[in-house]
């Protein structure tokens, strides 16, 4: 038996069979698009396929895009979606610098999978974030922020742990302080809250290399705790020996 036959014949009773076994039809950002194996060299990125069709059955990007505080009348500016959808993508493929978009801009099959003109580069983000202040900051993203708690469990344990992120230029609030990586460079020790065998990232509170575990942890867990869905489902707060 060949494997075109073994997996036809493997295919469950009932459903559907494409004439191409390996053909997945998605429903994507700009229409729908059939994700395909091939021997061409095409683009490194044709798995956005699914991430298009995953963002289009959330809508979470496009609604934030809707509520943004800033009304952008410069015929060159960027959509605000599409600043987003830029960011988002970057940091899917482990880009840790705003810089690291531009591996993404040279590749139009990234654009056209999530429905852009373009991917829009570096300075994006931080010129749309320089246009608001820190409460119209907060304010547009407490609704992402409230479609992220709904899916939590109904009872849930929060995970506190803290990192520490080298830093190589003057960024703000960077310290010298215990960095196991590089030692006497400087760094950020940021502390973060994961809900308990999720992937859901709940908080983070972000702090100067200098601080240990336990700074600020308090404070940080009072603000998680301020949001009524929170205050529903979460059961228990929990730290290593670090946080005593």
């Amino acid at each position: 038996m060949n494997t075109v036959t073994s997996l036809v014949s493997l295919h469950l009773a009932g459903e559907e069979q494409n004439t191409q076994p390996d053909d997945l039809p998605l429903d994507t950002l700009p229409g729908k698009f059939t994700l395909t194996r091939t021997d061409a060299a095409l683009t490194a990125y044709g798995g956005l396929v699914a991430w298009s069709g995953f963002l289009k059955h959330l809508g979470i990007i496009e609604r934030c895009a809707a509520r943004c505080p800033v009304a952008r009348t410069s015929p060159n500016a960027a959509p605000v979606r599409e600043v987003l959808h830029s960011f988002a993508r970057s940091a899917l493929v482990e880009g840790k610098r705003f810089c690291h978009v531009r591996g993404l801009t040279d590749d139009p099959a990234i654009a056209t999978i999530m429905n852009m003109d373009r991917v829009r580069g570096e300075d994006a983000l931080p010129r749309l974030a320089k246009e608001m202040s820190v409460e119209q900051m907060r304010d547009w993203m407490q609704q992402p922020q409230t479609e992220l708690y709904a899916a939590l469990p109904v009872r849930f344990i929060a995970d506190w742990d803290s990192t520490v992120n080298t830093r190589y230029g003057h960024q703000e609030d960077a310290a010298v302080g215990d960095n196991p990586h590089q030692r006497g460079r400087k760094s950020h020790h940021p502390l973060i809250c994961v809900a308990a065998r999720t992937r859901l990232c709940l908080h983070l509170e972000w702090r100067p290399g200098d601080t240990v575990s336990a700074t600020d942890w308090q404070p940080a867990m009072e603000k998680l705790w301020s949001h009524p869905t929170i205050r529903e489902r979460l059961w228990l707060n929990r730290g290593d020996v670090g946080f005593v």
